[in-house]
C-alpha cells in the first residue's frame, strides 16, 4: 500500500505541475499530448492567413474584400484554437482532480490497513 501511495503522490505531483501552469493562464505551454493535431493544423492555417494578410495589406487597404475575408477567417481560427485549448485545460483539470482523489483513496486505505495492523498487534500483545 505504501508503494501505491508513493505512485499516487508522484502522479498527482506530475498532474499538479501542469494544472498550476494552466491555472496561471499560460495556455501556450501546453505539452504536445494536449495540443493535438487539431490545434497544430489550426495554428499552421492561422500563420498562413496572417502571412497572406500581411502581403495583401502592403497593396490594399482594410476595406478590400479579400482582406476582410482573411481577417474573418483569422478571427474564426483564433476562436477555434481558444476553444480547443479550453478543452485541453478542462482535461488537465479533470486529470489533476482525479489524481488527487486517487491519492486520497490510497492514503485512506493505507491508514485503514495501518489501523488494522495496530489492532492486530495490540491483540497479539494481550
Amino acid at each position: 500500500m505504501q508503494e501505491e501511495l508513493t505512485k499516487a503522490e508522484a502522479r498527482r505531483y506530475e498532474k499538479e505541475a501542469l494544472y498550476r501552469v494552466v491555472e496561471a493562464g499560460d495556455y501556450n505551454v501546453l505539452p504536445g499530448e494536449f495540443e493535438g493535431k487539431v490545434i497544430q493544423d489550426l495554428t499552421e492555417r492561422l500563420a498562413e492567413l496572417k502571412r497572406e494578410h500581411a502581403r495583401l495589406s502592403t497593396t490594399f487597404n482594410a476595406d478590400y474584400p479579400r482582406i476582410k475575408e482573411i481577417q474573418s477567417q483569422v478571427e474564426e481560427i483564433a476562436a477555434a484554437i481558444r476553444e480547443q485549448r479550453k478543452d485541453a485545460v478542462g482535461q488537465i483539470t479533470s486529470d489533476y482532480l482525479a489524481a488527487v482523489r486517487r491519492e486520497n483513496l490510497v492514503r485512506q486505505a493505507l491508514q485503514q490497513e495501518q489501523k488494522q495492523m495496530n489492532q492486530l498487534a495490540a491483540r497479539a500483545v494481550q
